[in-house]
């Protein structure tokens, strides 16, 4: 925004941000709604946004159209035409729709910025004034909503150390990129019109979110938890990548959505509506799914029966599976259901367990993986499986096998009442930490191929033999990784 001399940007719009941030966004009145000029931006926003509107729906662009009469709605409560599309389709419906072409966005990103260019005009108009800038904050929030470019907006923004995230609105910058861990530029924050945004929205009303390379990670967290959330993702898919070795190309990534809900019985009913019916049996009383047909990954926050992990455990340790797969074997389709489908439940318990440490490096900590200490205090009350019959398992044996309801297990530094324990993911994960800490890792790329050819041959050959290691030393290896385990079986 242009200041004409009032007042240096950088302390203009830090104090606005300083009071609305502090304050929240609470005008009694807005007194620029009474202005001529706002009236007419008005009138040519909603001529605009009906023209999209109509466009949309002509070319079954239902999740635009939504979003367009939605925010006609906002303007004009009695506007007909945004009435009758909201109430055309229901969430289901919605995901039907034609993904937007090139010429859409293009027509769409174009008329919205031209919006965006008009508001952060008027708010200059405003600002010529003399009006208080909170009072008109609400009109530079909508000019960055809308996308506009102009160069004193953007420029006020990053004089006050703010960036703009999309649906989580102006942050401040350093607060944004503690929680990455990085520079924010390598984030990509949707705008409230984005079409993959739009798909979780209008079934999971509270869904906000960014993107990482080959990751959407959509939460209902505020956008601190998102931002650690996601910087955690970040982190350790750059780990797999940089020390087991990768295949990936840039330009060939395939994007998976994340979806990490922060109640499990929020999980349990939108999550369980977008699972396939034949499916639903499955999924019922889990806390993480794949969806391949859509490319999804969902995942409860915290664990449904042991609320005591960590808040990032089941999300990194089901992502793992899908970094394995775009690291290892790009472009291998299905899923992983033949013997040996147990080595990725091990990659999942190994990754619920990955830290970043004090220097700022990833790694995977014993301390940390949960189902590590489950291996523990199962071998201790003599619960594994014998190795043999272990190995030997395929997805159907192995889900087959019952799960141990109570366990006392020590755990972060407490006693722990572990429940509905997996016998096979735990002793998976025994295998795998040891496999990934052996030779102080010089076997993770091996490790990483094996996976590959896992993934690839849906069957997985002697770990051993594959690996190069001695006859038995896998073995070998999980019990050290048992014996590293802190905790075991709680006394």
């Amino acid at each position: 925004m242009a200041y004409h001399g009032r007042m240096a940007p950088r302390t203009l719009l830090q104090s606005v941000l300083v009071l609305v941030l502090a304050c929240g966004p609470a005008w009694a009145e807005e007194p620029w709604e009474k202005e001529a000029a706002f009236h007419s931006l008005v009138k040519v926003e909603i001529k605009t946004l009906q023209g999209l509107l109509q466009d949309a729906v002509k070319k079954d662009h239902r999740r635009q159209a939504w979003y367009l009469a939605d925010r006609l709605l906002q303007l004009d409560p009695a506007d007909a035409e945004a009435t009758a599309v909201i109430d055309r389709w229901n969430p289901d419906e919605l995901q039907l729709g034609q993904a937007p072409k090139k010429a859409f966005l293009q027509k769409r990103d174009s008329a919205l910025r031209e919006l965006g260019d008009n508001y952060f005009h008027f708010g200059e108009t405003l600002e010529a004034s003399g009006m208080d800038p909170v009072k008109y904050y609400p009109i530079q929030l909508r000019a960055h909503g809308y996308g506009s470019k102009a160069g004193a907006l953007v420029k006020s923004l990053a004089d006050a150390n703010y960036v703009w995230l999309g649906v989580y609105g102006p942050q401040p910058k350093d607060e944004v990129e503690k929680y990455l861990q990085g520079p924010f530029t390598a984030y990509v924050f949707p705008q409230e019109y984005d079409d993959d945004y739009l798909a979780a929205r209008v079934v999971w009303p509270e869904a906000r979110g960014a993107q990482w390379r080959g990751w959407r990670l959509l939460t209902d967290h505020d956008h601190k938890e998102a931002l650690r959330l996601l910087g955690m993702l970040a982190a350790a898919d750059r780990w797999m990548g940089d020390e087991m070795g990768s295949k990936a190309k840039k330009d060939e990534e395939l994007v998976t959505d994340l979806l990490v809900f922060g109640e499990w019985q929020k999980y349990d009913k939108i999550a369980g509506e977008l699972v396939r019916q034949s499916d639903r049996p499955r999924f019922e009383g889990t806390s993480g799914w794949y969806d391949r047909q859509h490319e999804r990954v969902m995942v409860c926050w915290r664990h449904r029966h042991n609320g005591w992990l960590g808040d990032d455990d089941l999300m990194l340790g089901h992502a793992a599976k899908i970094m394995a797969r775009n690291h290892f074997a790009p472009g291998a389709g299905g899923s992983v259901q033949g013997r040996g489908y147990w080595l990725l439940e091990g990659l999942r318990g190994a990754f619920e367990g990955f830290r970043v440490n004090e220097d700022g490096k990833g790694e995977i900590d014993p301390a940390s993986c949960w189902r590590l200490a489950l291996a523990r205090a199962l071998r201790d009350s003599e619960k594994l499986l014998p190795w043999e019959e272990f190995f030997d398992l395929d997805q159907e044996k192995g889900e087959a096998i019952p799960r141990v309801g109570e366990l006392k297990v020590r755990f972060g530094g407490a006693d722990r009442d572990a429940k509905a324990v997996d016998v096979v993911a735990a002793q998976a994960t025994a295998l795998v930490v040891g496999l990934m800490k052996a030779d102080q890792g010089k076997a993770l790329k091996k490790f990483g191929a094996l996976l590959g050819d896992l993934y690839k041959r849906d069957s997985l050959p002697d770990v051993d033999k594959a690996l190069g290691l001695k006859k038995g030393k896998a073995v070998a290896m999980a019990g050290v990784a048992m014996d590293s385990a802190h905790g075991g079986a709680s006394k």
